[in-house]
């Protein structure tokens, strides 16, 4: 699931004498695709005789705008990003277009939206009815429904992404206000508030802790056994919780010793409101046995390969 593995299997020529053995060596009317992400871009060898040749190769250039940002492909908002920043420039063909691009026929925005996410779960876009995309725009029913179907699930995954040093968005609602079980008068700017905040941006699931500080880690791995385990030792990626003090963090860094660590709730200033909860949260490296010292003894939810 690693961009370097996708960008190798597209790229070998057996994966496309397989291709033309199975699409175009008896049927000259198809061409062959590997459908990548929301837009199912594709890698495209359209004509029988040349199989080697890509004629479009959108999946390729998907991977590359991701790696370009650090992220991984299969990250949604490195998606939408790609769509609106890549694919729906006004230069680009077919969408700007009338009869594709509402904007041009004068269309509402509901209908542009309808229109984009309407290829999710889809094997691809229906090319060939006219107009084309009329049979496309039916199927946004079936795309709500695989939304629904995966809510919570989320393509990150820690050996591919490596990266947890971003800053806090926190204008992504669904982490740090209303999908947040922490986000109440009394708990806003909280260390549980920023850290299940933090935890749901960096991997797009609910971490199923809604305890105190001291109790986090132990809730998260009893949620998802699956994906994290407890230890005395940190990694990158991991939910750390006090043992002697009330406090959670999220580790974003491990090298040498030292640990860095994303935490709320500063000098114990939170007092509930989102002016201050966004003000009182630091990044900061510091020894491991240091981290211990001040909490009284540290519990890691450490998270497991895949996640």
């Amino acid at each position: 699931m690693d961009n370097s593995a996708w960008l190798s299997w597209i790229n070998k020529s057996t994966t496309k004498n397989r291709y033309y053995e199975a699409y175009y060596k008896n049927n000259t009317s198809r061409y062959a695709a590997i459908g990548l992400g929301l837009l199912q871009d594709s890698d495209v060898w359209p004509n029988p005789s040349t199989p080697d040749i890509k004629e479009a190769a959108n999946a390729t250039r998907l991977i590359n705008f991701a790696e370009d940002k650090g992220k991984s492909w299969q990250d949604p908002e490195t998606q939408m990003t790609w769509i609106f920043e890549e694919r729906f420039k006004p230069e680009s063909l077919p969408f700007d277009t009338a009869g594709i691009d509402p904007t041009k026929d004068n269309l509402s925005a509901d209908e542009y939206c309808k229109r984009v996410v309407a290829g999710i779960g889809m094997p691809g876009m229906v090319w060939t009815a006219v107009p084309f995309n009329d049979p496309h725009v039916q199927q946004v029913g079936a795309a709500q429904n695989y939304l629904n179907n995966y809510s919570g699930f989320s393509y990150w995954s820690s050996p591919v992404m490596g990266d947890y040093t971003s800053t806090p968005n926190f204008g992504n609602a669904a982490a740090y206000r209303e999908g947040n079980p922490y986000y109440t008068p009394v708990l806003t700017g909280q260390c549980t508030w920023f850290a299940w905040g933090r935890f749901f941006e960096l991997y797009g699931f609910d971490p199923g802790f809604r305890g105190n500080g001291n109790q986090c880690a132990a809730q998260l791995v009893s949620t998802h056994p699956d994906k994290f385990e407890l230890s005395y030792t940190p990694a990158a990626g991991s939910v750390f919780s006090g043992i002697g003090v009330n406090h959670v963090g999220i580790v974003t860094s491990v090298r040498d010793g030292m640990v860095t660590i994303d935490e709320g709730n500063v000098g114990n200033r939170a007092d509930g409101t989102w002016e201050t909860a966004i003000r009182v949260w630091t990044s900061r490296t510091l020894l491991s046995t240091q981290l211990s010292a001040e909490l009284g003894g540290v519990m890691y939810a450490v998270p497991k390969t895949g996640v």
